[in-house]
């Protein structure tokens, strides 16, 4: 490949990548704002809303994994210059995210209490888990069908839009996290239920800037609102594998917090600060990601399967450095760290323990969210999925179950199995993208 091309696409690559990097940093400064604020009421607050918005965005992710189909089929007709099946393809999917969201809206609605009653933990925490769940609830009508639009806005490489509409769900977010959980500015002191309707009320003002914004850009036609099997095919065909790979995924995270919440509160707490403070190296690894699935499926419309492979290739070298210097920070300044979350002096003494471990972590996992999203952008989705099952529930999931059931060993051990289970994924990701069978696919 020439120099000029090269540059071009590493140009490429960090213009997409920065508003996707500011869109991560949004949502994880959200996070740490919830976190950090439910931490000053108490352990079993803390808990409870950690261990629930786990359960809820991963559910939620696994049938938003619709916007990973979108985002293929919208970049390869972007690329390929066919508007009129962009437009088919993005329609299409919006209908199937707003199907998705009502009926998720159902199942926490009035689901939740039988998902809490088997949990082995405090009744305390059981109930304000039940009051968190309830009341955001009503988030997930938007959320889905929010991903879905920012999906197709990122296939068009408008990483842009998608940074604003974070930008303003997650400014309401903290605002009224503030107001609804203290009780400020002349509004009730609402604890648990504040955190969780201040997130519902962010999303709804966040997803309906997208969808204005989205049909603003490509007005629909009679014809592509119709129902069309074909196209609504297309976009499964992608997105089921990914749905699947999101599910095994989140559901390997939920399971292996449950085992953690049977260690007791403190290392319940712990488990889940520890967690808030890694996703601050999700950051890069996101918009690296973003960038590759972007370009990788623009450039394959575009039929340069070369440039394809090289923009995947060097989104996941700059991911890589980028998440390694960001271990460096996990590794010698930890109790900085825990300390944005909680005051607690021994959870921060845990917490500490736990992101050593995170450390070592961080090139593998930069590489496997990088692999995983070029494939994705191809349509490869299997091999995504064959890699959550192996990493997610054979490493992860049975090796938590036996560390508990069968050692005494702290939940630092938890972690250091964290860092086999990206190497693994790392590795089987890799393979597949070496031998380049995705630069065929059809999709």
């Amino acid at each position: 490949m020439e120099k000029t091309e090269y540059n071009k696409l590493k140009k490429g690559i960090f213009i997409l990548a920065w508003p996707a990097v500011l869109e991560m940093m949004l949502h994880m400064t959200v996070g740490v704002a919830d976190t950090a604020m439910v931490g000053r009421l108490d352990k079993a607050s803390l808990g409870a809303v950690s261990l629930s918005a786990q359960i809820f965005f991963n559910t939620c992710f696994i049938f938003a994994a619709i916007s990973i189909g979108t985002t293929a089929l919208v970049a390869r007709c972007f690329g390929g210059k066919e508007y009129e099946e962009l437009k088919k393809v993005t329609y299409q999917s919006m209908m199937l995210g707003w199907i998705m969201g009502i009926f998720l809206f159902l199942l926490f609605r009035f689901g939740s209490l039988y998902l809490i009653r088997w949990l082995k933990t405090e009744q305390t925490v059981k109930s304000l888990m039940y009051l968190y769940l309830t009341t955001i609830s009503y988030g997930a009508l938007f959320l889905v069908p929010n991903d879905i639009v920012n999906g197709a806005i990122r296939g068009m490489g408008k990483t842009k839009i998608a940074l604003i509409s974070t930008g303003i769900a997650n400014t309401v977010n903290i605002v009224l996290d503030y107001c609804l959980i203290f009780g400020k500015w002349g509004l009730p002191a609402m604890g648990v239920k504040g955190a969780a309707l201040a997130s519902f009320i962010g999303m709804t003002c966040g997803s309906v800037y997208a969808h204005i914004y989205l049909i603003w850009k490509i007005r629909p036609s009679r014809s592509v609102l119709r129902f069309n099997k074909e196209t609504f095919v297309r976009v499964l065909k992608i997105s089921i594998p990914a749905g699947m790979e999101e599910a095994f995924t989140n559901a390997s995270r939920i399971v292996s917090g449950l085992f953690v919440a049977n260690l007791g509160v403190t290392a319940l707490a712990a488990h889940n600060v520890a967690r808030s403070a890694e996703s601050l190296s999700f950051m890069p690894g996101y918009g690296f990601a973003v960038a590759a699935t972007t370009l990788v499926g623009q450039n394959l419309g575009a039929g340069k399967a070369e440039s394809a492979e090289v923009s995947a290739t060097l989104s996941a070298k700059i991911a890589t450095i980028v998440m390694s210097a960001m271990g460096i920070l996990f590794f010698f300044c930890p109790e900085m760290l825990a300390r944005i979350f909680t005051p607690d002096e021994e959870v921060i003494k845990v917490v500490a323990l736990c992101l050593r471990m995170a450390a070592i972590e961080q090139p593998f996992l930069a590489l496997t969210d990088v692999f995983s999203a070029s494939l994705k952008g191809a349509g490869e989705t299997r091999w995504p999925l064959f890699s959550a099952i192996v990493g997610g529930w054979i490493v992860r999931v049975l090796g938590t179950y036996l560390i508990i059931a069968y050692t005494s060993w702290s939940i630092q051990a938890i972690w250091a199995l964290m860092i086999v289970e990206y190497a693994v994924k790392a590795l089987i990701l890799g393979i597949v993208f070496k031998k380049g069978k995705w630069k065929g696919k059809v999709i």
